[in-house]
């Protein structure tokens, strides 16, 4: 009985999440990739871990699949997610400092303020804005030059973890196929076209194993961190 409440819950939250976009087949190819990355792992485990894949979701591809099979590899891309975030590790470093964080905090809680001796409405205007909030021409410029390396470096990273695993590249169509379905459902990314036909370029690049141009893929991918 509770077997089959398990089975029942599994596949309501299988169909849920994941709809017309995945099949059975699918989630036995994924599954079977986790497992061999986590033998411990039995293949019903392996299925439930599928069931709850958000391939929309970048942040997932990168902490939570990636880290099934190199933890390492996952934890910096996550940390260059995080200066792509922030446009740039210099910038990150900046917006993490207590100076910044109270400098926020108090433009937040001024225009609060203000908002309460007036009509009742929040606006986050100029006044009461410390020049620590917003960065230099210099600054900008760090910026750019900054994002365009980690962009880089990230597409690469990417690019050659899959080359390195075989188990991977092998459901990597897969999840390429899906995601784009399931970006076009779920993402609010007004580009979420542009991002879709470039998913697809990145499958055949796997497809084809061209390692160069699947770095470029990435590397270009928008929406890839925004």
């Amino acid at each position: 009985m509770k077997a089959a409440f398990q089975h029942d819950a599994y596949v309501k939250k299988w169909r849920k999440l994941l709809g017309a976009t995945f099949n059975k087949h699918d989630t036995l190819e994924l599954a079977k990739v986790i497992q061999a990355a986590k033998p411990n792992l039995s293949l019903y485990q392996a299925k439930l871990i599928v069931s709850q894949c958000c391939f929309y979701d970048y942040e997932w591809f990168a902490t939570v699949f990636i880290k099934l099979f190199d933890e390492e590899m996952a934890a910096e891309i996550d940390q260059l997610l995080d200066y792509l975030d922030s446009m740039g590790k210099t910038y990150y470093e900046k917006t993490n400092t207590p100076e910044y964080e109270k400098a926020l905090k108090d433009w937040f809680n001024y225009s609060f303020e203000k908002a309460l001796e007036s009509d009742g409405k929040v606006t986050l205007d100029e006044e009461g804005r410390d020049p620590i909030l917003d960065p230099s021409e210099e600054e900008k410029q760090i910026m750019k030059k900054e994002m365009a390396e980690e962009e880089k470096e990230l597409g690469n990273k990417i690019a050659n973890w899959i080359k390195e695993n075989p188990n991977v590249q092998q459901a990597l169509p897969t999840i390429f196929r899906i995601w784009c379905k399931n970006y076009a459902h779920w993402s609010w990314n007004a580009d979420w076209r542009k991002v879709c036909t470039q998913l697809n370029a990145v499958r055949q690049d796997v497809l084809t194993q061209d390692w160069a141009d699947l770095a470029k893929q990435f590397e270009n991918l928008p929406g890839w961190w925004d």
